[in-house]
């Protein structure tokens, strides 16, 4: 008999919802930026538990983010397990979690 793994993911109202919750999400964001409020939506919307940093805020994480992603300035920077997205699209966000 052969095992079946857990499904990654779920189709509700015709969206594609992770199931699989990733060991962690850091979103490097500033208030004023569109890109990182949308982001922020989307992961709130699948119900992702994540951390949430605003690099003009608190010390020291804009030069954190830099060393994670490689040293862009670009927002938002999202970390989901070892994957670095810079300026992410919804679905780079979906395949990064679904892979986890």
């Amino acid at each position: 008999m052969s095992a079946r793994s857990a499904p990654t993911h779920e189709v509700r109202d015709g969206e594609e919802i992770p199931t699989a919750v990733p060991k962690s999400v850091v979103a490097y964001i500033t208030q004023w930026c569109p890109d990182c409020s949308r982001s922020r939506r989307l992961l709130q919307r699948l119900g992702i538990s994540f951390q949430e940093i605003d690099i003009e805020k608190v010390v020291g994480a804009e030069d954190e983010m830099r060393a994670r992603n490689g040293g862009s300035g670009k927002i938002p920077t999202i970390v989901i397990g070892d994957t670095v997205l810079v300026e992410p699209s919804d679905l780079e966000i979906r395949r990064a979690l679904a892979d986890e």
